[in-house]
């Protein structure tokens, strides 16, 4: 009987949509309440662009037992962007169909129920579906609309069985979206490439459009500034010239939207390359052992890679100062390459000064990354890289765009440790992906049932878990719990 009304739920959906139903002059019920409604919640609001906007979608069965809704949602394409469909909490616990049609702003959800397991509610949630508000609009009738006409089945339904239904009126939303805009964009993927001795390009991305500046200096203060781009754009580059061989630079990018909202992205480094004529200088013939000076006749120039011989350590001058790179990614990450490393007494280590420890590599957290010559797409939390399972993951991300992902020498992706382990946000559950085979889109999450201590002592880190949306969390099969095993023979 389940796959019977399974079938029915298959029918209804690919029945052809007719016209939609005519746009009411308000946001109020079309129809009558006779028989079962449904309704968006809000069914009404004020958003400012670029904002989020949640809308639930609930059906009141009128004291009757319903076996499967059929939701066929208009909505207005040029102002609302649709992100995702959430059925998390749904009444309902079979899919039929789920799907955004953005190119004529139609979403359809089909759901039910064997009959078994009839629904009788007054206010029951069959879908949330979350938007974005792209651009300002007044509408003076309703822009989202629920499509219905009493007794056709081509069109939003109520079933009490395979073939009743009992739909009389839906309740529609208007939305109206204001350019009021007090939101600074959201700077991503912000990247340092085509590094020479004397230039490099900050490419970085934005949610909206902006316009594109870069700071830049030998320290946190900048005091260097690229000349303003002022045209407006999501995907920005700015070029770096007349920079020093062999120094390190920090940087940020700045991106100011229409609105005049200032963004401004955390502070990150690069190093520029030496110069095509440059040899390291000669260490002075008698070093003496200073671990606090400033002294301007250093043996090893800035940018030098040192370490000494009794230990493993390996330095970066900057500025005269030695500073310890923690890790090997974080040293492949900046384009350093070990062949130019040298190795020095320690006397002559202790002649530079102590600065900041380099324990963070130069891909930015979320940055999208992939080996040159590979299709495996990763994204960075370092010093962790999570695999992006297929197509379809990556693109229930709508920040994610495959022109921002980084093509890298394989070292490079190599030096990332590679976590499986994720939860959704805003669910405390952690999973380990099982990936079975990527082109069938089949992967198995197991999950970690551990506590605390016993996720520790079984070599997890909590640093790894990354978080997901809970759509990417219910796309995998469920399969068997991690568990403690210690106590067992």
């Amino acid at each position: 009987m389940k796959n019977f009304y399974l079938f029915i739920l298959i029918l209804l959906i690919f029945t052809p949509i007719l016209i939609i139903w005519p746009i009411s002059t308000s946001a109020t019920l079309v129809g009558n309440v006779d028989q079962a409604t449904l309704k968006l919640s809000p069914d009404s609001g004020t958003f400012n662009v670029g904002n989020n906007l949640s809308l639930s979608l609930y059906v009141n069965t009128y004291s009757q037992n319903v076996v499967s809704v059929t939701i066929y949602l208009s909505y207005d394409k040029a102002h609302f962007n649709p992100m995702y469909i959430d059925t998390t909490n749904s009444i309902f616990n079979l899919s039929a169909e789920q799907t955004i049609d953005s190119a004529n702003g139609v979403i359809k959800i089909a759901r039910g129920n064997i009959t078994s397991n009839a629904v009788n509610t007054s206010e029951g949630l069959v879908a949330k579906i979350n938007f974005q508000a792209t651009s300002a609009t007044n509408p003076s009738s309703d822009n989202f609309i629920l499509q219905f006409a009493p007794g056709d089945d081509t069109k939003s339904g109520v079933y009490l069985n395979q073939s009743m239904n009992v739909l009389a009126g839906v309740y529609n939303g208007r939305y109206t979206v204001t350019s009021n805009d007090t939101t600074p964009p959201a700077i991503t993927s912000v990247w340092a490439s085509s590094i020479t001795s004397s230039a490099a390009t900050i490419t970085w991305t934005t949610d909206e459009a902006a316009d594109s500046q870069i700071e830049y200096g030998s320290t946190t203060a900048y005091g260097l500034l690229t000349t303003l781009n002022s045209s407006m754009t999501t995907s920005h580059s700015q070029i770096l010239n007349n920079l020093t061989p062999f120094a390190l630079y920090h940087y940020r990018a700045n991106s100011r939207d229409a609105a005049g909202n200032l963004a401004k992205s955390l502070d990150d480094i690069f190093t520029t390359n030496a110069a095509s004529n440059y040899s390291s200088p000669s260490p002075s013939p008698s070093p003496t052992p200073c671990s606090s000076c400033a002294n301007s006749n250093l043996p090893y120039a800035n940018g030098s890679i040192l370490k000494s011989s009794d230990s493993d350590k390996i330095y970066l001058i900057v500025n005269n100062q030695k500073r310890w790179i923690t890790s090997p990614s974080v040293f492949t990450s900046y384009g350093l390459v070990g062949a130019n490393q040298k190795t020095i007494s320690l006397a002559e280590l202790n002649q530079y000064q102590t600065g900041a420890d380099i324990n963070q590599p130069s891909l930015s957290e979320g940055t999208l990354i992939r080996a040159t010559g590979d299709f495996k797409v990763y994204i960075i939390q370092p010093p962790y890289k999570r695999h992006i399972f297929n197509p379809a993951i990556f693109n229930m991300y709508q920040h994610f765009s495959w022109n921002s992902i980084k093509d890298l020498d394989p070292s490079i992706v190599d030096s990332y440790i590679t976590s499986d382990i994720y939860r959704a946000d805003g669910d405390a559950k952690v999973y380990s992906l099982q990936e079975i085979s990527e082109a069938q889109g089949k992967a198995i999450k197991h999950h970690v049932n551990l506590a605390p201590a016993q996720f520790t002592a079984q070599g997890y880190s909590w640093d790894q878990i990354f978080i997901v949306n809970a759509k990417e969390r219910d796309y995998y099969e469920t399969g068997s719990e991690i568990v403690d095993d210690s106590g067992k023979g």
